[in-house]
């Protein structure tokens, strides 16, 4: 942020633009904070309130040189987002909550009181919530549910990979052998428990040519110095060796 504000100075120009984003590679940048409360009302408060001083420093300046930020509580409290964070915030999304004090800490002090309430949702009224930005009243809005379980949060995270990878956007880790080989396993997985080795070597192969010929030894031998072994996975009642997918997720963000 302080090397953006000082090209900024240097152009002459309060705030990033779109032809000053493309003639100086300034690309947006996003800075998403989930369960903030580890952060900011952790055990250790000097180490609190520099986290806090910090990201409302960013959030309050980072707009005008490109960079959103986001912050996420499952713990709507005072302590956890201050008025001083939450008064800069322009945009808050108030999902249910089980007092409307806690409704008030996402939307501001006196929402509850005018009947913008996230308190009054129903526990069966999941993705209900409220949402504010600035100059507006509150409005009622209700989240589609994506659902794990059935591949949809990995349909969504593969697009924008396939996307960022045939632009040629990809960061330079993203073309290590050991990263494209795992992120070619998670792609091969139709379940959402795993995948059976006799099953992922012909789809390794579909993938890429440079896995034609693989078998399940070379696979195993390749994967096993990153920590990652093949054991027994249990799909639909069928108990074969395989590769478990939250193991290998947990593998491609350790490499």
């Amino acid at each position: 942020m302080d090397r953006r504000y000082g090209l900024l100075r240097k152009l002459g120009v309060p705030k990033v633009t779109e032809d000053i984003a493309e003639r100086h590679d300034l690309h947006p940048i996003v800075v998403h904070i989930d369960e903030v409360q580890y952060w900011s009302a952790g055990g250790d408060k000097k180490s609190n309130e520099k986290f806090m001083v910090m990201l409302a420093d960013i959030v309050g300046r980072g707009r005008a040189a490109g960079i959103i930020t986001g912050v996420i509580t499952q713990r709507p409290a005072a302590e956890v987002v201050p008025t001083r964070l939450r008064d800069i915030l322009s945009i808050r999304w108030a999902l249910r909550c089980t007092t409307p004090a806690a409704s008030d800490t996402i939307l501001g002090s006196g929402w509850s009181g005018h009947g913008y309430s996230a308190a009054l949702f129903e526990p069966d009224q999941r993705g209900a919530g409220y949402l504010l930005a600035e100059g507006s009243t509150p409005a009622q809005t209700r989240a589609a549910f994506i659902d794990p379980d059935r591949g949809e949060l990995q349909a969504l995270a593969d697009r924008p990979y396939e996307l960022r990878r045939e632009a040629g956007t990809l960061p330079a880790t993203a073309d290590r052998p050991e990263v494209r080989l795992l992120t070619a396993i998670l792609e091969a997985m139709v379940h959402p428990k795993g995948v059976h080795t006799a099953d992922l070597l012909g789809r390794l192969a579909a993938i890429s040519d440079e896995y034609i010929g693989w078998d399940a030894a070379k696979l195993a031998a390749t994967v096993k110095p990153l920590g990652l072994i093949p054991g027994q996975v249990d799909l639909d009642g069928r108990n074969r060796n395989g590769y478990r997918r939250d193991r290998v997720q947990e593998t491609l963000d350790r490499v």
